[in-house]
């Protein structure tokens, strides 16, 4: 038979038989075409992300926050041959994100500018977790396709959102946090599919690191692990898989008897400052929080619990595991007090795990024909999606678009520019602003009347006084004005970076301190105008007028 009539006959046997050239040429061409083509929709729609996520970076690309220049001046300080300290002899941990400032003075070490450093942490924890994110959701569409609807609307979610950007930037682990969380989490969901331990033990790893990375990232370990203790319970997975989980917790052992030895504490001294005391406004502060959040676009939440209930029959382990992880971390959020930061920081490293449970929902129904009703559905999301963009532009409150740095960062920088210049060297300075007039004022040493790098101060008793502007922020609760008065500090700086009058005290220790006679005895106001480099500062800072900062403080009267 020849060629020709044995391709025809193929032909006319299957209609679904391609129809092959018999010119070589021709057929090595046709080839070619079809490896080396790619489909034009989706090389747009990866565009378009990448502009959007763009577009955001560039709007709050000058963002940065006061609270990142405490880990900066911990890495100072150790790269200074002081230790991990923030006062040098006092063997306090002021931070909670241990992986992170070890990061940062390794870059610094290497002769990256500190800041910097922190930045570039931020920005290439983007760019890893949402490669990890959009990995997983491809080889998902890859092994069971349907309508890609659900991967492209979680991508809109992962790139238009305002909150990773400025968290990517600002100098805080948020994000750091957020990419270990969600390798973690894309490894624990494949050893749901596939019960291979190796996904396990690496999922355990991550955990690790992302609860190093920040302290209070170790409930999703937590929480993983009690999950799987409940299908070994069930009879679904053998006790061995849940001890191969538990087996990289000991990494945290040698870490615990460090901290012990170097500190005397396996616990920071944050915890005692933020989640060591209870209180009823505490509770209430954190249900606001998290019900801000929730009624907040894109409504991420609301959608979850929506789809959740509408194909609630169809919900696998997969999505039981990642409802179990956003819930405990709403839980965790109420408990803590919530954040008094923008864009809602605290959300940030749960993000992997809720996009994640949004794909796998949308992906639920049965592919069909498009109806009203799923038209409807898809147009409101995607309307979601677009007031997460346009919200925080817009918005004036505490969460509005951060697009310039935070008000702390940049007076209490300028503050402490002018401290290391004209104060005597190894002054002791009471201050609130803890990260940025410190950072900049290395030769000098400091209280934090706040308590989050003072053992006393955090472990004081919660008293809250309800006429303080400040202390109803997470985080800014304590204080202690006969202790700092004790101390005998050279300069005590009141409220915030710039300083006010005792009387018009923003936190607890300042509002003591202006009770006490002896303060006014021993302690005169001063007062010094200090110029500002960036002109345009009136439009931005209450703090600044006339390019200029009030800035005053009180002093120790000779004896």
């Amino acid at each position: 038979m020849s060629q020709e009539r044995y391709f025809h006959r193929i032909n006319n046997n299957n209609s679904r038989a391609p129809v092959l050239s018999t010119d070589p040429d021709t057929e090595l061409t046709s080839m070619n075409k079809t490896t080396n083509s790619f489909p034009v929709p989706t090389i747009l729609f990866a565009i378009f992300c990448l502009g959007i996520s763009g577009f955001c970076f560039l709007m709050v690309s000058d963002f940065y926050h006061d609270d990142a220049m405490i880990s900066l001046r911990y890495a100072y300080n150790w790269l200074a041959g002081d230790g991990l300290t923030w006062n040098a002899g006092e063997y306090v941990e002021g931070y909670t994100n241990f992986l992170y400032v070890v990061a940062i003075a390794l870059l610094g070490y290497l002769g990256m500018d500190l800041r910097i450093a922190s930045q570039f942490l931020g920005v290439s924890s983007y760019l890893a977790m949402a490669g990890v994110l959009l990995a997983y959701m491809w080889s998902y569409e890859k092994r069971q396709p349907a309508s890609s609807f659900a991967f492209k609307a979680c991508c809109l979610l992962l790139f238009s959102s305002i909150s990773l950007a400025a968290w990517s930037v600002s100098g805080l682990e948020a994000v750091m946090v957020s990419a270990w969380v969600a390798g973690a989490v894309v490894c624990y969901l494949v050893y749901l599919e596939n019960s291979q331990n190796s996904y396990l033990l690496f999922s355990s790893l991550l955990f690790v690191f992302a609860s190093l990375a920040r302290l209070d990232a170790g409930i999703f370990p937590a929480i993983s692990g009690c999950f799987l203790l409940g299908l070994w319970i069930k009879g679904k997975v053998p006790f061995k898989q849940v001890l191969i989980f538990a087996a990289p917790a000991l990494i945290y052992l040698p870490y615990l008897f460090w901290k012990w030895h170097y500190y005397g504490d396996i616990l920071p001294n944050t915890f005692y400052v933020k989640a060591g005391s209870l209180s009823a406004a505490k509770f209430g502060f954190g249900f606001a929080y998290l019900l801000m959040y929730i009624f907040s676009p894109p409504f991420l939440y609301l959608w979850i619990a929506a789809l959740g209930f509408r194909y609630r029959d169809r919900v696998d382990q997969k999505v039981q595991y990642l409802f179990v992880l956003l819930i405990s971390h709403a839980l965790y959020i109420v408990y803590a007090g919530g954040d008094h930061m923008p864009v809602f920081r605290f959300f940030v490293p749960i993000l992997p795990a809720a996009y994640l449970a949004c794909y796998f929902l949308l992906r639920t129904p049965a592919p069909q024909a498009e109806n009203k009703t799923s038209m409807l559905a898809r147009s409101a999301l995607f309307l979601s999606i677009v007031l997460q963009f346009v919200w925080p532009i817009y918005l004036v409150s505490p969460f509005a678009l951060p697009a310039k740095e935070d008000p702390a960062a940049y007076i209490g920088g300028i503050v402490g520019k002018y401290i290391e210049s004209n104060w005597p060297e190894g002054s002791l300075i009471a201050i609130n602003t803890a990260g940025s007039t410190a950072y900049y004022a290395p030769r000098h040493r400091f209280i934090d009347m706040l308590g989050l790098n003072d053992a006393h101060i955090a472990r004081t008793e919660l008293k809250i006084q309800l006429q303080l502007r400040g202390q109803k922020l997470p985080g800014h609760n304590k204080g202690d004005g006969a202790y700092v008065l004790e101390r005998k500090p050279d300069y005590i700086i009141i409220g915030p970076a710039e300083g006010v009058v005792a009387e018009e005290a923003w936190f607890l220790s300042g509002y003591e301190l202006s009770k006490l006679a002896a303060f006014h005895q021993r302690y005169e106001k001063r007062t010094v105008l200090l110029d500002v480099p960036d002109k345009k500062s009136d439009d931005f800072y209450n703090a600044v007028e006339n390019s200029q900062i009030k800035f005053i403080y009180y002093q120790r009267a000779a004896p």
